[in-house]
């Protein structure tokens, strides 16, 4: 026990190394004077600067409510953990430590959940090393040599990409903790689940279901698409069991007892789907980052570029007669996640996280029956691990390099954006997407522009705010669509904008200046 415990906490210490990572990249990258934001994922999007709104709102009211447009706020979300770092945040931690400390806390529950469910099968240490390691840092080495060939153009690598690293667990640790969480959690409901389906002592079995129905709304809470999959690989369970004509099944009086063990974990699933589900159809701005997430199914070439490799394995692992809960569940779960992938819309692509779990299980059962040497096997599990951990750090370079991504503020834009927190008149803000981002985690204030996802009509708001404060937009129209948002302040970024003082001077703006930065203040609107 001892042993496995010291295996643990070496793998969680390799996982905190690897979140840190995009940390040490962007302070390698700092300009002097520069801000780092608290974005640290490797894609551009903003995402973390919108979990930073989240902690801000949640640590002051609990709910939270979206905060990039200028309409009412309906605080009707919640996330457990962004309340914990907006109340860690309110007594005095540096806003991004918030959150950037749930870093070892989701290497810790991812290590443990994926240990403690690959053990369940009993694949012996090397089976147990290769297996941890495929489900943690699995990623298809097509992508890195076919986009460092130049095969790809960009928008095939983008595809390709959100494939292959939704497939990998690890990654989720830079910028989207929650969703490592999320999946060290779903490990832990899975084992607790074929303990409440197997358990042959009643007190056993209670303690079991209560773990897998609270697992269970954690990761549905936190990743609802993990929150389906498991769901359905429960009601999955439960009905195999009910309809198991082998000899050797239990009783058919035990294994009614084993399915309404399920129905509990599976209500407190479904009330949080629920919940989250009807604010998708009656909140307005949840309703927008359903409608603006929306992903078509990817084509085959892209899933077969993604999971070929690991699937191909998993194939020859497969068991003939899966007798019990356990491997029915480790069958299960790819199933189910791919139903979940093809029933929704919204981000589909997130459905595919965690299925390297059990696919590397069986992939190294199907090693096995390959009869290959053990080197082989570890330059091969090598070869779908390393690769990829050199392309993440490659793709985070890269979106630094493109500065498409605000990972940093120039002095004179985080200076801008300190007066527009401690201003003490109420009203929201006017800013272009690239630094409309921020906004609201660093001012407190809503932004009429920021979040691709979580802004109303994105893209057209998007191009008003660059055709205005790139001087680009007619004196009347800056000053018929100002008027129309109802901001109460503007904010010029540093990509070299030009002055708007005589475009706005019929709404009569005090002018403040940060270097290159600059805040529009206009005048309270009249009773």
């Amino acid at each position: 026990m001892l042993a496995r415990r010291r295996s643990d906490l070496a793998v969680a210490a390799l996982l905190t190394v690897w979140a840190a990572l995009p940390l040490l990249l962007l302070a390698w990258a700092w300009r002097h004077g520069d801000v780092l934001t608290g974005s640290d994922g490797a894609l551009p999007g903003g995402d973390q600067l919108y979990y930073l709104s989240l902690a801000r709102e949640s640590g002051a009211h609990v709910l939270f409510g979206d905060r990039f447009d200028l309409g009412p706020v309906d605080r009707v979300g919640f996330n457990p953990v962004y309340l914990a770092s907006g109340l860690a945040a309110r007594v005095g931690l540096d806003p991004r430590a918030a959150l950037w400390l749930w870093k070892p806390v989701a290497a810790l529950v991812l290590a443990g959940g994926f240990a403690a469910y690959v053990r369940g099968f009993r694949l012996g240490r090397a089976g147990t090393a290769a297996a941890l390691a495929l489900a943690l840092a699995y990623f298809s080495p097509l992508l890195p040599v076919l986009d460092w060939a130049g095969v790809l153009d960009p928008f095939q690598r983008f595809l390709a990409l959100l494939v292959s690293g939704e497939l990998m667990p690890a990654w989720q640790l830079w910028g989207y903790t929650h969703a490592a969480l999320a999946l060290g959690a779903m490990a832990g409901a899975a084992v607790f689940a074929e303990r409440a389906l197997s358990a042959a002592d009643r007190a056993a079995r209670r303690r079991a279901v209560a773990a897998t129905a609270g697992l269970g709304a954690l990761v549905a809470l936190l990743h609802p698409w993990q929150g389906a999959t498991l769901a359905l690989m429960l009601a999955g369970a439960a009905a195999w069991e009910a309809g198991d004509p082998s000899p050797a099944a239990a009783p058919a009086r035990e294994r009614l007892r084993s399915v309404l063990a399920v129905l509990v974990p599976l209500a407190a699933i479904a009330a949080v789907l629920v919940y989250l589900l009807v604010l998708s159809q009656t909140d307005p701005h949840w309703e927008a980052d359903g409608r603006q997430s929306e992903a078509p199914p990817f084509g085959v070439g892209y899933l077969l570029l993604g999971f070929g490799p690991l699937a191909a394995l998993a194939a020859l692992g497969v068991p003939r007669h899966p007798d019990g809960p356990r491997e029915r569940l480790l069958l299960l779960w790819p199933v189910a996640a791919f139903a979940v992938y093809l029933a929704v819309s919204n981000s589909r692509f997130h459905a595919f996280q965690g299925m390297s779990l059990p696919l590397a299980i069986l992939a190294v059962r199907g090693w096995r029956r390959v009869r290959l040497p053990r080197m082989a096997g570890v330059l091969a599990v090598a070869a779908v691990t390393l690769p990829g951990l050199a392309y993440e750090i490659d793709t985070l370079r890269r979106s630094v390099a493109l500065d498409r991504n605000p990972y940093y503020l120039r002095p004179a834009e985080a200076r801008a954006l300190a007066h527009l927190q401690d201003r003490r008149v109420t009203g929201g803000v006017l800013a272009p997407a690239s630094i409309g981002m921020a906004v609201p985690a660093r001012t407190g204030r809503s932004t009429w522009v920021g979040h691709f996802a979580w802004t109303p009509d994105y893209a057209a708001r998007h191009d008003q705010a660059e055709a205005l404060f790139s001087g680009r937009m007619p004196a009347g129209a800056a000053v018929a669509l100002v008027r129309a948002t109802g901001a109460r302040f503007l904010l010029s970024d540093c990509g070299d904008r030009p002055d708007l003082t005589p475009a706005l001077r019929p709404l009569r703006p005090a002018v403040r200046r940060f270097g290159c930065a600059t805040v529009y203040e206009l005048p309270a609107p009249a009773r």
